[in-house]
């Protein structure tokens, strides 16, 4: 063959590859590009989750409560681990806390730190439970938006359940998408069994301690059951979800074992079943009750609190049942896709879209309304929408339309980044004066600085045997530099003041917080928590003079230091 000759043929060969590649689609094309470079690409977006967190990163406690319950509740571990079982909500994280506060005190700054580790870890793991599984324009875009999301980026530096759950999540994900993929319905029972203990193990081991940090992940047995049912994969049905159950069964054994008489149901379950979390004489639900919940839970988060927290709708917005449909569909249709065509990968994480959120529905009073409970699903939700429109765009009747498709995925990545820079813009000010100035009530509003002022103030000029009943005794507990506080929760209508007194002097009450927080955090006009208020009126009524103003703090939304003559 001349010289001559091979050249042509080279040029042909060449001009071959370039049809070729002017023949792939644009998503074949992304898809190529970013397949190529996904180790890089992975890290460039795990290390742009770390960054935004600290960019949003919120050193004061929130005010919101369980962030200050949970350090509490870790030091009650730290100070006494084996007589002392957090109940009100799943303890495992209050334990996990225990460990740091164990070794380096309350160092609130050092434990926000551990649950932006946490946060971070769990962008990385998500990338290596999809990787491969999902087309990579998916996979990254989705990643993204869950790593650069306002409400995820908030919850990373808060002492919260979120931080460490969606780490044990992605872990659990990704252990469970490998069972999924590795076990074969063929064989024997005993030879799946034999062949792949380790991987099922350390699932359900996963899923334990996912249940652990929050109730909420009990239903991934369900999801099991579920996914093999629809697969026709019977005996599966009962081996993966039975070694979850024994696991279960273990690790409850050795709970007891360790703190005796123990229930992690055993408040929440009360308050699944009443009507009103705060006032269990309005009675219990029944099951058109939960239905009516389920679906305004589902028209709530679907349609509200999900676009609040990526920046399309300002909070409170309305619940529109339309966008909730329109939302919800594509993530069903993604479901239906996924079982006719035997994906199992989109199968498995739509029906745990489905799992989590129908427990999350049921069990929520829709008076609760946060959009954490919808943020821990983000990567999942938008790997299903983006993963359809992936799909039905594949199609060669369709590939011309896959820059519109581009455009659509942008608008989300781009809106959801833009509401969270503009977010941390305004955090970066407030962030120095706490971290970096000394400031420990920049940040908040008045009628919360006179409240956490007046904790200071017990602690620094009261009696160490004087107890101070408040509303929010965690964070008094916490900026009361570690002086007990007695809480007062909640009240009943119309409290008898004599019963009232009886409890505080049994408990040695001997002084009470009156603040003026506020009902809505955005403006001092819209009322104010008035629990403590309506505890102590009937008694000031009919035993006046026996409540005594020892110290204020602040004219406007001030707090009071009210002393009890008994």
């Amino acid at each position: 063959m001349g010289k001559k000759q091979k050249q042509r043929q080279s040029v042909k060969k060449a001009a071959a590859k370039d049809i070729k590649a002017k023949s792939n689609s644009l998503f074949e094309r992304l898809d190529s590009y970013l397949g190529k470079r996904h180790k890089l690409v992975s890290l460039l977006i795990t290390l742009i989750a770390l960054i935004m967190s600290l960019l949003m990163f919120d050193a004061k406690i929130s005010t919101g409560l369980d962030d200050s319950t949970y350090i509490v509740e870790g030091h009650k571990y730290a100070q006494d681990f084996f007589n002392h079982f957090f109940t009100s909500q799943a303890p495992f994280y209050a334990i996990v806390l225990a460990i740091p506060i164990a070794i380096f005190g309350i160092n609130i700054v050092l434990l926000k730190l551990i649950s932006v580790i946490f946060f971070t870890a769990s962008v990385y793991l998500l990338y290596r439970a999809f990787r491969n599984r999902v087309p990579w324009l998916v996979l990254f875009t989705a990643l993204f938006i869950y790593a650069t999301n306002s409400n995820a980026l908030q919850y990373a530096s808060l002492t919260y359940t979120e931080a460490l759950y969606v780490l044990i999540q992605a872990l659990f994900v990704w252990l469970s998408l490998k069972v999924i993929s590795t076990l074969n319905n063929e064989s024997k029972p005993l030879e799946i069994i034999k062949e792949h203990w380790l991987i099922m193990l350390l699932m359900a081991v996963s899923f334990y301690f996912m249940f652990f940090t929050r109730t909420v992940g009990i239903s991934a047995v369900a999801v099991f059951g579920l996914y093999y049912l629809l697969r026709k994969e019977y005996k599966l049905m009962f081996i993966v979800p039975g070694i979850m159950v024994v696991t279960y069964g273990f690790f409850e054994t050795v709970k007891k074992m360790i703190w005796s008489d123990v229930d992690q149901f055993s408040t929440q379950s009360k308050i699944l079943f009443q009507k009103d979390a705060y006032d269990a004489t309005q009675g219990n639900e029944d099951l058109n009750g939960f239905l009516t919940r389920m679906l305004e839970n589902a028209n709530q988060y679907f349609s509200s609190r999900l676009y609040e927290i990526m920046g399309f709708r300002e909070y409170p917005s309305e619940w529109i049942f339309g966008l909730m449909v329109i939302t919800v569909l594509p993530i069903f249709i993604m479901g239906f896709r996924a079982w006719r065509s035997g994906n199992k990968t989109h199968l498995f994480n739509v029906i745990f879209i489905a799992g989590i959120c129908s427990f999350t529905f049921l069990a929520l009073q829709t008076s609760w309304g946060q959009a954490r409970y919808i943020m821990i699903m983000l990567p999942f939700i938008f790997i299903a929408v983006f993963g359809l429109l992936h799909q039905v765009f594949s199609k060669k009747s369709l590939q011309f339309y896959q820059f519109f498709v581009l455009i659509f995925m942008a608008i989300f990545v781009f809106k959801n980044l833009s509401f969270s820079w503009g977010l941390a813009q305004k955090n970066i000010p407030i962030a120095k004066q706490n971290l970096f100035e000394g400031d420990n009530y920049a940040g908040y509003t008045p009628d919360w600085v006179n409240f956490l002022k007046m904790s200071e103030w017990c602690s620094e000029n009261l009696a160490d045997s004087a107890l101070v009943a408040s509303r929010k005794a965690p964070m008094s507990f916490l900026y009361g530099n570690g002086k007990e506080f007695y809480p007062i929760w909640r009240t009943k209508p119309n409290p008898d003041p004599d019963s009232t007194l009886r409890t505080f002097q049994a408990k040695g009450v001997t002084h009470v917080m009156v603040g003026s927080l506020r009902v809505n955090v955005k403006t001092s006009q819209g009322g104010i928590i008035n629990t403590v208020h309506r505890v102590l009126q009937p008694i000031e009524q009919k035993y006046p003079g026996k409540l005594e103003v020892v110290h204020q703090i602040g004219e406007l939304e001030a707090t009071q230091l009210i002393k009890i003559n008994y």
